[in-house]
C-alpha cells in the first residue's frame, strides 16, 4: 500500500471542534442515507450471529455461497493497476502532497505455490496462517511506489522549525489475501527506503511545473538515506450484507489491522458502509484506501460498482516521516499517537477495467491532512 503520514500539532483547539462537527455530519448524513435506502435493498430482513460472530442474512442463501459459487462472477487472472494521489485535488499543499503507485495483481487460486509465487516469496508465506485455512480463495497484490511530504512552507529554503520534515519514501510491498465467505485474512511485507534516492524532490519539481504550482525549495533538508521496513496483518470482516440477488446491495464491513516496523508501527480499526451491485467480489480486499490496491472489480464477470464511506481509528507508535531517522539526527516533530482518518469514494468496472475515485482526510496533530486520488485497473489476462 502506499505510506500515508502524520503531522503537527499547532492548530486551535476550536479548530479540532470544527473537524470534528464537519466528520460527525457526514457520518450522521452517511447513515441517514442508508436507512432511507434500507426499504430497498431489503435491510429489514432478520439477521442471526453464528458461532463466527459474523451476521448473515437467515433469509438469503446466496449470502451463504460457497467458493464455486463466488468463482461464477469472478474471473481468475492477473491485472495491473496506476494510483495517483495528491492533495492538488483539495486545493492544498503540505502533508502528504503526493505518491505514485504501479500495482500487479494475480487471482484466484486455492494455495499459494511456487507457481504462483516466486520461490523466496513461498518460503516465507507457505507455512504461515494465511496458506493454511481450507475453503479460501487466494490472491497476491504487489506494489511499488513513492510518495512524500512537505511541511506548509514550501517556499523557504532554511528548515523549517516545529512543521513536518521533508521526507520521501521509494517502496516496494507484496499483500497476500486468503478469502472466505465472509472473512479474509491479509498480511503485507513492505521494504524501501527514504531519502534523497526516494527521488521525491525531483518528482515533486515535475509536478509542480505541470500544474503551474510553486516550486518547493527545501528538499536539502529532507531526512536522510535510511532502509526502512513494515511488517502488517490484517483481518477483514464482512459483518452484514443484504441478498446479492437484488438490484442495490448494502453491507458493512469491519477491519482490523496491526503493523511493525522502522517505517510505522501502528494499530487500527475500521468500520466501511457501501452500496453497490456484486459487492461479494469486492470485499476480501476493502480497506478505508481501496486505491492502494489492485481493483477486485477488474476480475468481475459482470458489471459492478459500490460507493463507501470509512472511518478508522489507529494508535501510531512510530513513523519515519514524522519522527525522523532512527539512527542519525534529522528534523522531525512530535508524533500524534492516536489519529483517525475518513474516506469516501466510489469504484466501478467497464469489463476488464476498473476505475476509483476517492478524497481521504487524516487527522492526526494537524487538524485534517486531506487529499484525493484516482486509480486504474486492468485485468490483461
Amino acid at each position: 500500500m502506499l505510506i500515508g503520514s502524520v503531522s503537527l500539532h499547532k492548530r486551535a483547539v476550536c479548530r479540532d471542534q470544527v473537524w470534528f462537527l464537519q466528520y460527525r455530519l457526514c457520518f450522521n448524513l452517511l447513515v441517514a442515507v442508508l436507512l432511507c435506502l434500507a426499504p430497498l435493498v431489503g435491510y429489514s430482513q432478520s439477521f442471526s450471529l453464528r458461532a463466527t460472530n459474523t451476521l448473515q442474512l437467515n433469509s438469503s442463501p446466496a449470502v451463504q455461497s460457497t467458493v464455486d459459487e463466488f468463482e461464477e462472477v469472478f474471473q481468475s487472472g492477473r491485472a495491473w493497476s496506476f494510483t495517483f494521489e495528491n492533495d492538488i485535488f483539495v486545493g492544498d499543499d503540505d502533508g502528504l502532497t503526493n505518491a505514485f503507485g504501479f500495482q500487479l495483481g494475480r487471482a484466484a487460486f486455492d494455495r499459494f505455490t511456487p507457481e504462483n509465487l516466486p520461490g523466496w516469496l513461498h518460503k516465507f508465506v507457505g507455512d504461515t496462517y494465511i496458506n493454511r485455512a481450507d475453503g479460501r480463495k487466494r490472491g497476491v497484490v504487489y506494489v511499488f511506489g513513492q510518495a512524500m511530504q512537505t511541511p506548509e512552507d514550501i517556499q523557504s529554503s532554511e528548515p523549517v522549525i516545529g512543521d513536518l520534515p521533508y521526507a520521501g519514501l521509494v517502496f516496494a510491498s507484496a499483500s497476500f489475501y486468503a478469502a472466505g465467505q465472509q472473512r479474509s485474512d491479509r498480511l503485507t511485507l513492505v521494504g524501501g527506503m527514504v531519502g534523497p534516492v526516494s527521488l521525491a524532490a525531483e518528482s515533486q519539481s515535475l509536478i509542480h511545473r505541470m500544474t503551474g504550482s510553486d516550486i518547493p525549495n527545501g528538499w536539502d533538508n529532507q531526512i536522510d538515506y535510511e532502509p526502512v521496513f513494515m511488517v502488517e496483518a490484517g483481518k477483514i470482516v464482512r459483518a452484514f450484507s443484504t441478498d446479492p440477488s437484488r438490484a442495490l446491495e448494502f453491507d458493512s464491513i469491519v477491519l482490523a489491522d496491526i503493523g511493525f516496523g522502522n517505517l510505522r508501527s501502528s494499530l487500527s480499526a475500521t468500520v466501511l458502509a457501501r452500496i453497490g451491485d456484486n459487492l461479494e467480489i469486492s470485499y476480501p480486499l476493502a480497506s478505508v484506501l481501496p486505491d492502494r490496491q489492485v481493483s477486485p472489480l477488474a476480475f468481475s464477470k459482470a458489471p459492478s460498482w459500490y460507493a463507501f464511506a470509512g472511518v478508522q481509528a489507529a494508535y501510531v507508535a512510530n513513523d519515519i516521516m514524522v519522527d525522523g531517522n532512527t539512527f542519525t539526527d534529522s528534523l522531525s516533530v512530535p508524533l500524534d499517537h492516536t489519529q483517525g482518518r475518513l474516506s469516501l469514494g466510489l469504484g466501478w468496472n467497464l469489463g476488464s477495467w476498473a476505475f476509483t475515485v476517492l478524497f481521504s482526510e487524516n487527522k492526526n496533530t494537524r487538524e485534517r491532512d486531506p487529499f484525493g486520488s484516482i486509480s486504474v485497473t486492468h485485468r490483461y489476462q
